[in-house]
């Protein structure tokens, strides 16, 4: 069976670009991890709320780091080393190293070196790229995106940002599905992409 995993650099990431995708796969049964790097300093609700937001889409396979906000750049070594130990999974989504945060460009950095010889794909929020290259959809049921809006209604600390808002979320998994050809989708770029 083959192995998911997520990476997200602050605890919402993966479920902002992603928790569609990650209710699609628990659903069908795959081994799905979700792994968070950033330290939580100052907003220690944060991770109770993203336990909840795990919780709801199904991820029983977790791993938080301890890497301090907005200074990944002063640990990419350490970030990189940490990233190598996940080589026995088959597929990794990780955020894009071209992302205008610089402690999503330093993970996507790391993640395009340690998962070179992997399938790999990567996301950016829009809020993150203006121009944003997706050569890879995944096709959404309805429920996908219900239950990843669950998911991010946890986040009772984060719901004042304007990507967390539910019309958001409909809209964008509805321009992705415009581009993919369906109702519902989310859209990657893909690095990687073996043939197995």
């Amino acid at each position: 069976m083959d192995k998911y995993l997520f990476i997200g650099t602050h605890v919402d990431d993966a479920e902002l670009s992603c928790g569609g995708f990650i209710s699609k796969l628990i659903e069908e049964g795959k081994h799905v991890r979700v792994v968070t790097l950033s330290q939580i300093y100052g907003k220690e609700n944060l991770i109770p709320e993203w336990f909840d937001s795990m919780d709801i889409l199904g991820v029983n396979y977790l791993d938080h780091y301890l890497f301090k906000t907005r200074e990944f750049y002063k640990e990419q070594n350490e970030i990189l080393q940490e990233l190598f130990s996940y080589q026995n999974y088959d597929f990794i989504v990780a955020p894009s190293s071209y992302d205008y945060h610089s402690d999503h460009s330093v993970v996507g950095y790391c993640a395009r070196r340690a998962f070179k010889s992997k399938n790999l794909i990567t996301y950016t929020g829009d809020w993150n790229r203006r121009t944003i290259t997706h050569n890879y959809f995944v096709k959404l049921k309805k429920d996908h995106i219900e239950k990843k809006i669950k998911a991010l209604s946890c986040y009772k600390s984060q719901n004042h940002r304007n990507y967390m808002n539910a019309d958001y979320i409909w809209a964008n998994a509805r321009n992705m599905g415009v581009m993919a050809g369906c109702e519902f989708a989310e859209g990657f770029e893909v690095i990687n992409l073996y043939d197995t």
